[in-house]
């Protein structure tokens, strides 16, 4: 009797067990996740892992990585909007664990997503899935690095013309640097921003931004934009 009631106690501690690794799975928003946003934007692939109190999340074509906090059963991320306010962006998870939805709001007091999909555990290696992220954000940023790359072309040679044929030194093109306060002032160059952090686009490596380089006599240029995966866009000029 003792031994059946030892027995039958043994697999009710086991089966509490399961069933706490069970609930414990439901929540665990870490791992890859593959989803389609919405008709007509191609299939995305989202990392989250868990740093310290907070997550971090890549792979949306924001910060290439950003911190998301956790607020009970969901992850919040706010971020500032054009011109005031702030966007919303929370990710739940679907009984099981097996789904992860996101959903958008235009304000963080608004009830009513406006953009919602689902995205589900995604297999392969993590290699495999950190090269398709790779893929996957330049498809759609390096076109916008691309014209980005165009206009700042122009701009460099506009310069040139309005500065006795050489063409702007590399800490001009610096952020705050002078080629921008004269661009800015009469016209010649855009507000460009990385398309992947919606910062301004600057001199440097990362993906998004650019680099710059000079002959000795500052009579030759040579520009290219970073892309996620694949080779730069590159532009040279002279006069």
């Amino acid at each position: 009797m003792h031994r059946r009631r030892a027995i039958v106690t043994v697999a009710l501690i086991a089966l509490l067990a399961l069933a706490a690794v069970a609930c414990a799975g439901k929540r665990d928003f870490t791992g890859y996740w593959r989803g389609t946003p919405y008709k007509g934007y191609g299939p995305i692939v989202v990392h989250v892992e868990k740093s310290g109190d907070h997550y971090t999340v890549s792979g949306l074509f924001r910060e290439p990585d950003f911190s998301i906090a956790r607020e009970g059963d969901l992850l919040v991320w706010l971020s500032p909007a054009i011109g005031s306010g702030y966007h919303r962006l929370e990710f739940s998870l679907e009984p099981g664990g097996g789904t992860l939805v996101e959903r958008e709001f235009d304000s963080p007091s608004s009830n009513k997503p406006v953009v919602a999909f689902t995205l589900t555990r995604a297999t392969g290696t993590a290699a495999q899935l950190e090269q398709e992220m790779r893929t996957i954000a330049a498809r759609e940023t390096d076109p916008d690095v691309r014209s980005n790359i165009d206009a700042l072309a122009a701009g460099i040679k506009a310069w040139a013309w309005d500065h006795g044929g050489r063409f702007p030194a590399r800490r001009a093109l610096l952020p705050g640097g002078w080629f921008w306060k004269w661009g800015w002032k009469w016209g010649y160059v855009p507000s460009l921003q990385n398309p992947l952090t919606d910062k301004a686009m600057a001199l440097s490596d990362w993906p998004g931004d650019f680099s710059y380089t000079l002959s000795a006599h500052r009579t030759h240029f040579s520009l290219s934009g970073h892309s996620v995966a694949g080779p730069d866009y590159t532009v040279t000029g002279s006069l």
